[in-house]
């Protein structure tokens, strides 16, 4: 009978939730041939686009989506930059800009890369990776396909993935997966992390695609799938229960959407073509 009133009651919430559309800002400037993003951040008015195999990072204005600089990596094939998330520690005095932790999410590269992103008098951009963070191998970890998320507040990484190896089959058991570390001093360029470094895991059922991120209030804000099927969850970090669950499509977002993040009052997604959206989130806020 419990289980019966939580699926009732996660069912009207998504009703209620998808009574509420995002709102199309824009459409973020191409900058070369690069079309399709992956992960993106953003902070005060400036958003980070992250793309497959690492070619670059491109910076956009949020308020316009013109651009406002590029910074060539040297790019790697099994970098696939699913999820960025901006963290509150600076490198040094005086950055303008905190470090970002981004995720590979593939079986090959499981780790995480910490970017140090400046930007001179000029207004040129620099970037470079102070930081590894080798995470347990997916067989180790019981979790495939890693997606990382920062608790800014509680000094944690939460990453999140897949039972099984095959992330488009939810069929023989799989489900997703949470697994909490403590977030490592950014002093060392280089980290591992053990499965002995887990502080907690949970999981809960299957969602295709696990994509962009973020945690805020106690909140993880995460989107899931692709077309036909696509959605924003929230999930409550202290009870690990789903809150709502969020229909994209049906509330203006038709497209594969890859990074989410949230700045102030309004999360932000960015879709595959790089359509930006936004939407205040104190209304589904489960407090």
């Amino acid at each position: 009978m419990k289980k019966t009133l939580v699926a009732i009651l996660i069912s009207c919430l998504a009703f209620s939730a998808a009574a509420q559309t995002f709102e199309k800002l824009y459409t973020e400037e191409v900058i070369g041939d690069r079309k399709h993003c992956q992960g993106a951040t953003g902070i005060g008015n400036v958003i980070f686009q992250f793309y497959d195999g690492a070619p670059a990072i491109d910076i956009y204005d949020l308020s316009t989506g013109k651009a406002l600089g590029s910074v060539a990596l040297e790019g790697k094939k099994t970098y696939h930059c699913n999820n960025a998330v901006v963290s509150s520690t600076y490198y040094r005095q005086g950055d303008e800009f905190p470090l970002i932790y981004v995720s590979q999410e593939n079986k090959v590269e499981h780790l995480i890369l910490v970017f140090r992103i400046t930007r001179d008098k000029n207004g040129t951009f620099a970037a470079d990776v102070v930081q590894k963070i080798i995470l347990p191998a997916p067989i180790e970890m019981g979790l495939y396909y890693p997606n990382v998320v920062m608790d800014i507040d509680a000094g944690e990484l939460i990453i999140t993935g897949f039972s099984w190896e095959s992330w488009n089959k939810p069929t023989r058991g799989n489900s997703l997966q949470f697994v909490k570390f403590k977030t490592p001093s950014a002093a060392s360029s280089q980290v591992t992390l053990s499965t002995a470094d887990i502080l907690d895991r949970w999981t809960d059922e299957f969602l295709l695609a696990t994509q962009g991120a973020a945690i805020k209030g106690g909140m993880l804000y995460q989107v899931y799938g692709g077309p036909p099927t696509q959605f924003i969850c929230c999930y409550n970090l202290a009870t690990k229960n789903l809150v709502w669950k969020y229909d994209l499509i049906e509330s203006g977002v038709p497209n594969e959407p890859e990074g989410l993040f949230i700045i102030g009052d309004t999360i932000y997604v960015v879709d595959v073509l790089k359509n930006v959206y936004s939407l205040p989130f104190d209304m589904h806020r489960a407090d």
